[in-house]
């Protein structure tokens, strides 16, 4: 009966709030869509970006004609469904709902990088009894766990299932200070023309110095070395612990992993507080590209994992 039940709820896969997933940048299954109070609509599939979790903050680039009206606007971000129709606006994902915070005192030809506070969120995946019911025990599982905050509220836990039903890709940082390298992984990142930016939780011990060392490299992660990825988020190489071969970046030396297939090398140039984040930017001074078409590591969430099983277009899940 157990196995039953488990078929009808999760498709027989273990109940994890984040899926491993391999992809490629343009493969996300998912559009995503802003529409403002004023009746106008803007396509920002990929112009979006969660960097903070405690509020939820999110990054939007925004036309630069638009940024007055998004500063006083209702805001709801929609993710749908992507048809082969190449209909936009697809069977409906999830929503949130978004407040203006703040805009980044940074120069952009393509617009303005606008920040926004998700004040409310809603999921469609699935029937309404198996997302009730896999939504509310993923809650209590990250509770017991203790996997985000003490203070951590369903409220709050919904609004992170509906910001990953977009995948969000996951990179490496890589810091170099007193002789020892630390390296850990990120999805509350991103990038616009030559600006990287990223949101790191305050109880992360490297804040302090990236505020003193003002760089840090930044690697694209192959989908077939997620796990050596995460074991590498445990230990600093001082340590000598780990088996993988390294590198040295070329303009700052920094030492990374040999299995990086590309990277950023980055001076930065303004951090602060967010929230439950603190939020680093700077600029790309050195690019080593990844090959075209590589398939890198990203994290989406379980309804929206299980959403792509039904429609028959699933992710590659990395196991």
């Amino acid at each position: 009966m157990k196995q039953v039940l488990k078929r009808w709820l999760t498709n027989g896969n273990s109940l994890r709030d984040y899926y491993p997933i391999a992809n490629i940048d343009y493969n996300s299954h998912v559009n995503v869509i802003a529409h403002l109070s004023s009746g106008v609509n803007l396509n920002v599939t990929n112009q979006q970006w969660t960097l903070a979790y405690n509020p939820v903050i999110m990054g939007i680039l925004i036309p630069r004609e638009r940024e007055n009206e998004l500063r006083k606007a209702s805001i709801e971000l929609k993710y749908y469904w992507s048809s082969d129709a190449g209909d936009m606006q697809g069977d409906k994902l999830s929503k949130v709902d978004l407040k203006y915070k703040e805009t980044l005192d940074i120069t952009l030809r393509e617009g303005v990088l606008m920040l926004f506070e998700v004040t409310g969120a809603r999921n469609f995946h699935l029937s309404w009894m198996r997302r009730s019911i896999i939504l509310y025990r993923l809650y209590l599982l990250c509770k017991k766990r203790e996997k985000y905050f003490d203070t951590l509220s369903f409220d709050l836990y919904r609004q992170y299932a509906a910001q990953f039903t977009y995948p969000r890709k996951v990179m490496m940082i890589a810091v170099d200070h007193q002789q020892s390298s630390h390296f850990f992984p990120i999805d509350l990142q991103g990038r616009i023309a030559s600006f990287y930016f990223f949101g790191l939780r305050h109880s992360n011990k490297i804040i302090t110095v990236l505020q003193q060392i003002r760089k840090v490299v930044v690697c694209f992660v192959p989908a077939t070395e997620y796990k050596t990825l995460y074991s590498l988020g445990k230990f600093s190489k001082e340590s000598k612990k780990s088996a993988t071969a390294f590198k040295k970046s070329s303009l700052f030396g920094f030492q990374i992993p040999e299995f990086a297939s590309g990277y950023y090398e980055i001076e930065l140039i303004n951090d602060h507080n967010i929230g439950s984040q603190q939020f680093f930017i700077g600029n790309i001074v050195n690019e080593q590209k990844a090959p075209p078409d590589s398939a890198f590591l990203y994290h989406v969430h379980m309804l929206q994992f299980l959403t792509a099983q039904e429609k028959r277009k699933p992710y590659t899940l990395l196991t």
